[in-house]
This record gives structure tokens, sequence and C-alpha cells, in this order.
């Protein structure tokens, strides 16, 4: 787009580690801590990613339950797939914050169920406690030279 053509200087002559352009296969590797898009493409990533872990998880479910003895190795395995899922469950992750705001704003998507949306509520105290608009703010002005 016209203004990600127009950032990419802005983000490579600053002081902020920038990385370049990440392929959608790139999310998850943690080469980068922040991965910056537009709306769209943003929300089509997050969905994705839930449909994604909707879909390994009726996988896992269905494969653990075809005999007795695939029940038997879920039975075993519980613990390892419990760590799997608070690693992968998209409700713990909800809650995203709007940057470029004078203050904290967290959205929260309209599936939330109570889980995610507790989820969401805590990231926006932590926000507030941690001043995060002001930190932002100090760190890009200190990296742009832009008040």
């Amino acid at each position: 787009s016209a203004i990600l053509k127009r950032a990419v200087p802005l983000f490579q002559e600053s002081e902020l580690n920038f990385c370049g352009y990440t392929e959608g296969d790139g999310i998850y590797t943690g080469d980068s801590d922040v991965i910056v898009c537009d709306g769209m493409v943003g929300n089509v990533a997050i969905k994705a990613s839930e449909g994604a872990w909707q879909l390994i998880k009726h996988c896992l479910e269905s494969e653990f339950k075809r005999t007795p003895v695939r029940m038997l190795t879920s039975a075993l395995a519980r613990p390892s797939l419990n760590g799997v899922k608070r690693n992968l469950d998209p409700r713990n992750f909800n809650g995203a914050a709007l940057l470029g705001l004078r203050g904290s704003v967290i959205k929260s998507h309209g599936s939330a169920d109570k889980q995610a949306f507790e989820t969401a509520i805590r990231k926006a105290v932590q926000e507030v406690e941690s001043d995060i608009p002001a930190q932002i703010h100090t760190e890009i002005s200190n990296a742009t030279g832009v008040q």
C-alpha cells in the first residue's frame, strides 16, 4: 500500500531494530517482536490463526477418541496437551492494543467468551498501569527524532 511504502524508509532510518517485510509464515517464528500491518491484514491473520487452532484442537480430539488405546494415550499425554493448549488457545491472547492514540484502547473480538474477555481486561489493566501509550510515544520520539 502507499502508506506502507512511505513507512518503510522511516523505519529504516530510525534507531528501531527494523527487520523488514515478514511473510505470513514468519509471524510465529519469533524473529520479530512486532508485526506492523493494516487492519484488514491483521484481522485476516488473527482469524486464520484462530481457525488453525480450532482445526488442530478438533483433529487431536478426534484422533484421541478413535480407540481405547488412543484414549489411554490421551490420558497419559494430558499434562503436555494442557501446556500446548495454554500456549495456543487464542482466548489466552485476546485483546489487541490500538496504537497511535493518547490513551489505552484494547479491542476484543466479537466472538470472545468469558475467558477471552477476562484476558482482554487484564491486558487493559496492565497497559494502563504501565502507561504504555506514553512509553511508546517516548520510544518512537527517541528513535525518529519526531516529537
